[in-house]
């Protein structure tokens, strides 16, 4: 059973304004014949899975259309944010709840669940790990599945240099020189603005005991100034700060770079692309070991939703059933989270390295402003790698960044 996060209640900042699904139903031949949903999906493997949860959903009502807003990552919450404040948004909100979950709740964004939830069954099919609840403890959003950062390595390229799978950060740098004394790209791991560059750099804080509630510890310069130094040496491609997690894949199944830091859900991607031998490992560990940040989209009907009902008809069809659970396994890699699905994840083949990390996963800061600190906790960690700052100003600027954000109410 995936335990990626504690279903403690978040305490909501504002006064909830979402309906029920119950309040906002509409009956009789007034319901609309679409189903709206709003996400960040963009990969081919993501959009693939749209495709195949309409079709498990169709096949039951296949007279209602689904229809896909593909927004841009760093845009979604904005526009859920401005939609809801004129009390309107989609029927289906995909988003990444362990980032900005008390800020959309606050904001009415997604409806209350609980009865639907119920209605799963009890023992309910999923772990309530999966869950989220508001302060009233009612469910929002839920998590069909975890994704989480873990090692993509070449294989063929290491076994070519001789190089074992490095298990530790110092074993890890000296893989990395040997690739570079062979004309290999040592890594690629992206520092784009925003929350994935939070995502992908926060592991390298954390294996030295850095977290976001210790941000202002002096390791944090030691390891801002050792990620520079694999940049100076060409362990990473020039420009690696523009990079996104959605382009660094196809740049690694070019054969040429010998590891890859990025997600479980490139699976299918990679075994279509890649002609070389490769494998996962969790990230290379520091002294205090490996802990990356949980994250896999969360699912729910929306706060305003006009089609409430086959909202939710679309989420148990496409999102929760084991056909649909069976699909994001198959298409994305995903590891999912119904129980009855254990087995078969772990059966998969190249997930082992993603799986081994799940238990020491690390924490994202909570609170309403949650989204805006880690998105600020990104941006300066890409300023940094596009040389903005020196160590020294990125760690005061982070841990200045934290406090103005959260204050205490994050940790």
């Amino acid at each position: 059973m995936l335990n990626t996060r504690r279903t403690a209640a978040i305490a909501a900042a504002a006064a909830l304004l979402g309906l029920s699904l119950t309040a906002c139903a509409s009956g009789g031949s007034s319901a609309p014949k679409t189903v709206t949903v709003w996400s960040y999906f963009s990969t081919p493997q993501q959009l693939q899975y749209e495709k195949e949860a309409a079709k498990l959903f169709n096949a039951k009502h296949p007279d209602i259309t689904v229809d896909y807003v593909n927004i841009p990552a760093g845009q979604l919450d904005s526009k859920l944010l401005a939609a809801a404040g004129t009390r309107s948004g989609p029927d289906v909100v995909i988003n990444n709840p362990a980032a900005d979950f008390g800020q959309l709740d606050a904001a009415g964004v997604m409806a209350d669940m609980t009865e639907q939830w119920a209605s799963l069954g009890d023992p309910s099919p999923y772990p309530d790990s999966v869950v989220w609840r508001d302060a009233k403890d009612r469910v929002k959003t839920f998590q069909t599945y975890v994704n989480i950062q873990g090692l993509w390595y070449n294989k063929t390229l290491l076994d070519q240099y001789s190089i074992p799978v490095p298990t530790t950060i110092d074993d890890f740098e000296k893989a990395m020189a040997v690739l570079k004394q062979n004309g290999k790209t040592p890594l690629l791991n992206n520092a784009d603005p925003g929350v994935d560059g939070t995502w992908s750099w926060y592991p390298f804080l954390a294996g030295e005991g850095v977290d976001f509630c210790s941000i202002d510890s002096p390791k944090t310069v030691s390891v801002l100034e050792r990620l520079d130094g694999w940049a100076k040496k060409g362990y990473l491609p020039t420009g690696y700060q523009e990079l996104t997690n959605v382009q660094t894949p196809s740049m690694f199944t070019k054969g040429d770079v010998g590891f890859l830091l990025n997600g479980n859900w490139n699976l299918g991607q990679i075994q279509k692309e890649a002609t070389f031998e490769f494998g996962t490992a969790p990230i290379p560990a520091g002294p205090k070991g490996t802990h990356v940040l949980p994250g896999g989209e969360g699912q729910a009907v929306g706060g305003y939703a006009k089609n409430p009902e086959m909202a939710w008809e679309y989420l148990k069809l496409g999102w929760l059933s084991t056909e649909a659970q069976q699909a994001s396994l198959d298409i994305m890699g995903s590891l999912v989270t119904r129980t009855d699905m254990q087995s078969a994840l772990k059966e998969k083949p190249y997930l082992d390295g993603f799986l081994q990390e799940i238990p020491t996963v690390g924490k994202w800061p909570t609170g309403k402003n949650s989204n805006t600190a880690v998105t600020n906790f990104g941006n300066t960690i890409s300023g940094f790698a596009a040389g903005q700052y020196s160590a020294e100003d990125a760690a005061k600027k982070l841990a200045s960044g934290l406090e103005t954000d959260l204050g205490n109410g994050g940790c």
